[in-house]
């Protein structure tokens, strides 16, 4: 998990490897992308500082990003 530098977004990796984006103002899920990992668990995500970019990593795939 992580929050964005802005507080306005929060990031989730979960055990299936979906990856979850969410509004914290708004309460809200912006975005969900299932198999990011190929089902393998995602073990961490991080938000670039101008908040372009999302870094997951899973054991199976070592590092990936997201074009935000």
């Amino acid at each position: 998990m992580d929050v964005a530098q802005d507080d306005n977004m929060l990031v989730t990796g979960h055990n299936n490897g979906t990856l979850m984006i969410w509004s914290i103002g708004k309460f809200s899920k912006i975005m969900e992308m299932k198999d990011l990992h190929a089902h393998e668990i995602i073990t961490s995500v991080c938000i670039s500082r101008d908040n372009h970019y999302i870094l997951t990593n899973s054991r199976q795939v070592p590092l990936d990003h997201i074009v935000g």
